[in-house]
């Protein structure tokens, strides 16, 4: 599974680069099978097409591993609930980069309020466009 999360960066070719360095991580693990399942999405966004997907392969045990190259390309927030979910259905989440973070905790957490402000900001100038074009229409 691939995810950038604006169609910006998929022009640039993050989103092939990271498909790319998945296949070729994936191919040493032994696939029995390969299918690659993308989104250009923001990780906060729990109703990705992509991530569904995975969702419901897992649910019907169609699928026994998912390989990502780092946790929030599955998700940003939430991921101990795929993690419980896959791990019920004996799937494995495989995780590429090996890297391990030195931020704080305190740093992490502002992170993580900054990605939730863009996100809701994000929606409101959009639902704020929307109410615009139908008072003018």
């Amino acid at each position: 599974y691939a995810r950038v999360s604006t169609h910006k960066q998929k022009e640039r070719g993050d989103l092939d680069r990271q498909i790319q360095s998945l296949k070729d991580f994936a191919i040493n693990k032994n696939p029995k099978s390969l299918e690659t399942i993308t989104d250009v999405a923001s990780g906060l966004n729990d109703n990705r097409k992509g991530l569904n997907k995975i969702i419901r392969m897992v649910q019907t045990d169609s699928i026994d591993r998912v390989f990502v190259s780092y946790k929030d390309r599955l998700t940003r927030f939430g991921f101990n609930y795929l993690k419980a979910i896959c791990d019920y259905h004996n799937t494995e989440i495989i995780i590429m980069s090996s890297e391990t973070t030195t931020e704080s905790t305190s740093e992490e957490l502002a992170e993580d309020i900054v990605s939730i402000i863009h996100s809701f900001s994000g929606k409101m100038y959009g639902l704020r466009s929307t109410i615009k074009q139908r008072i003018e229409d």
